[in-house]
């Protein structure tokens, strides 16, 4: 390679590099790189859909315990099973 081509790849490839990295550091602006930045769905929504869930559970688990508490204690006539 002569010396003139060699010099013209090491310009060509610190120009390359100058460029990426004004991309990185342009790109990253505002943005965060942690853990809920990276999810699908947005924090609300996750939330909602966990108080939805375990809002539904706790309710079920009432249910459960008063209709065993029902049984136990007889009330409830003909419809306690």
């Amino acid at each position: 390679m002569t010396t003139s081509a060699a010099r013209k790849r090491i310009v060509a490839s610190e120009k390359f590099e100058e460029k990426v990295v004004k991309k990185n550091v342009n790109g990253n602006k505002g943005k965060k790189n942690s853990f809920w930045s990276s999810l699908p769905v947005s924090p609300v929504v996750l939330g909602f859909i966990l108080f939805v869930v375990l809002g539904n559970w706790v309710l079920k688990l009432f249910q459960s315990c008063k209709v065993e508490g029902q049984r136990e204690s007889g009330i409830g006539g003909a419809l306690a099973l």
